[in-house]
Formats: structure tokens, sequence, C-alpha cells
């Protein structure tokens, strides 16, 4: 029978695939009802993983048409992070596609170094200058190139703190 043949040889039809690719989105925290991310969905989950994994950073990322005329987006952006009960250090990258506009937000409940005013400018950055350098809309590289920042990040946040540490120690000696 050609369902099980087709179960044993793995072959899925679109709408199949079509619904995994939904599933690994929202298992993802990704929002992409306009398909922007097209075939670099895994690459970008896979992305959001590695940067929980070596930096505690959950990443959300949420593409809309249009963040509207009357609201900052940054605010609006912050407006939807806290509305979905973040766990603390959670990033949210918003990208409005039909403005071309993008925002980072931190959750209120993260840590210093990922909630200053330097990293939210340097996570922006990345993404706005990935966009700008690929000239097409690559907005799978913008999220992956804001989330390889926020590995950097973390890891001079760390060893700032831990060199602090060691002169301190220096000086008592």
């Amino acid at each position: 029978n050609m369902n099980t043949f087709n179960k044993m040889w793995g072959v899925v039809t679109p709408a199949e695939a079509k619904a995994k690719i939904e599933e690994q989105k929202k298992e993802a925290g990704i929002t992409d009802p306009q398909n922007l991310l097209g075939s670099n969905v895994s690459a970008v989950t896979d992305k959001i993983k590695e940067t929980k994994q070596q930096s505690g950073v959950t990443v959300r990322l949420l593409y809309v048409e249009s963040f509207g005329t009357e609201v900052n987006p940054t605010k609006w952006a912050s407006g939807v992070l806290e509305s979905l009960s973040p766990k603390p250090n959670t990033v949210l990258l918003a990208v409005a596609s039909g403005d071309g506009k993008l925002v980072v937000v931190a959750s209120g409940n993260s840590e210093d170094w990922l909630r200053n005013s330097k990293t939210m400018d340097a996570l922006s950055e990345a993404a706005t200058d990935k966009l700008a350098k690929s000239g097409a809309q690559d907005w799978s590289g913008a999220a992956i190139a804001m989330m390889d920042q926020i590995m950097l990040l973390k890891k001079t946040s760390t060893s700032g703190s831990l060199s602090k540490i060691a002169v301190i120690v220096l000086m008592c000696v």
C-alpha cells in the first residue's frame, strides 16, 4: 500500500512538511506567518538552541508586516515580550518586514549585561548590518548575526567580571 511505502521512505506531502516546519518554529519561539525565513528555518532554530546552551539566553523571533504608525517599535516589542511571561534573559527580535523596521528588546527580568542599552544597541546593529550588507531581505541571516552577537557579548561579559575579581584578589595579596 502506498501509504506504508511513503512512511517507510520518509516521503512527506507538502502539507505535512509545512506542518512540521510550523511545529519547529513554534517550539523554537518563532512567529513567522509570512514565511520570511523560508528554507532557513532549521538553521535558525538550531542557532536558537545553540544560543540558549552557550549563553543562557532564550531568543524569540517575531515577524510581522507592520508595527503600525501609532506606536514606538521598541515599546510595542517590549509589550509583546512581557505579555508572553518570558523566562529571565529572553531577547525578542521583532521585524516589521513591510516597514523595513527591526527592533531588539530584552525581557525586564534579564541580567544587567543583557538588558543594558549597549547590548541592545549591539544586537540591533548586528542584525541591521547583516541586512544592509546582504542588500536582500536576509531575515534569517539577521537573526543569526544577532544570536552570534549575544554569544560573543555573553563571553565578554563573564570574562570581564572574572578579571575584576582577579584584580581585587591580587591587590589584597
